[in-house]
């Protein structure tokens, strides 16, 4: 539980949320990338302390297994609760709608406030980034959890998490970084490389994109105005009270 908590808070990866490898993205990703970098803490420890159930009782076992039967058989269930605990948490800072869906301007507006002034031009951009592309994402195919009530996780703001860390952490300000070092090689510069070419969310499987006019690329969440030349620093200099412009609900 350990091992899975601290992945959450770093990048919001607990490794036996899916059965299938991706290869080098998927849940192996973000492995060891909190050796690389040093996130703004979204979710404090408290909010996640306050989110574990307690042990379940057979009555909430009972629960738990009529409530999956009467769920579609193509939506199964997967191991743990780690949807869940991050529905829970971000519930707790009011970061949720009443249907448990992210609202990204509380996420862009907490992120301001807990990070140092050099991740704001990289928070702006990725709330807008993740929500445009979660915004073109159907989540109806995806695997689901249960709570200790019995009741189906939204693995929406798992996700939109998964994002937000991946973003932030594959293209890490020189001010957070940190290394890992394998036989005195730096494995960071790769780590990073890696996230960048991978989709956020392929954390879970099971998702699509929706039919839309305009597709969103994985790669133009990497073309942001910052690296482009286009610098937002002059104008978000010692701005972490700034009101977000575009992001909403995602």
């Amino acid at each position: 539980m350990i091992q899975v908590l601290l992945s959450i808070l770093f990048f919001s990866v607990p490794y036996v949320l899916s059965a299938e490898s991706g290869g080098t993205c998927g849940p192996a990703m973000f492995a060891g990338m909190d050796k690389c970098c040093l996130l703004p803490k979204l979710i404090p420890f408290e909010s996640f302390n306050k989110c574990f159930p307690p042990v379940n009782t057979a009555k909430q076992e009972d629960a738990s297994q009529k409530n999956g039967k009467n769920l579609k058989k193509s939506n199964k269930a997967l191991e743990g609760d780690q949807m869940c605990l991050v529905q829970c948490a971000m519930n707790d800072l009011n970061l949720l709608d009443s249907g448990n869906n992210v609202n990204a301007d509380s996420v862009y507006k907490r992120l301001l406030k807990v990070s140092l002034s050099h991740w704001n031009s990289y928070i702006i951009d990725a709330v807008e980034n993740c929500s445009a592309e979660f915004n073109n994402l159907d989540l109806s195919g995806v695997a689901h959890q249960l709570d200790q009530d019995g009741k189906m996780c939204n693995p929406g703001p798992f996700l939109y998490l998964s994002c937000i860390n991946g973003f932030l952490a594959s293209d890490c300000p020189s001010q957070s970084r940190g290394v890992s070092l394998v036989d005195e090689k730096d494995e960071c510069p790769g780590k990073m490389a890696n996230l960048k070419k991978c989709s956020p969310f392929s954390i879970l499987s099971g998702w699509t994109k929706k039919k839309s006019k305009v597709e969103v690329k994985p790669n133009a969440r990497r073309n942001s105005k910052r690296q482009n030349g286009q610098s937002k620093k002059n104008s978000n200099k010692g701005s972490k009270n700034n009101q977000a412009s575009k992001p909403t609900t995602a």
